[in-house]
């Protein structure tokens, strides 16, 4: 999978099951990929997964 020139800004996941063990993060989310994800000329700004105290990286920002 290729991502180019993409924008994710102000994203945020809520839900309690994000951070390491997790997998749900706040710009983007991949689950299950067999292969590779690259990233090319993309901006990642202000986005949130908020976890809670239980979460392995409590409220990671």
């Amino acid at each position: 999978m290729v991502i180019e020139n993409t924008v994710f800004r102000n994203n945020i996941n809520t839900t309690k099951n994000t951070g390491v063990l997790g997998g749900s993060g706040g710009a983007i989310t991949i689950n299950d990929l067999f292969g590779s994800v690259e990233i090319r000329q993309s901006i990642f700004e202000e986005n949130k997964a908020l976890g809670d105290a239980s979460s392995p990286t409590k409220a990671a920002r």
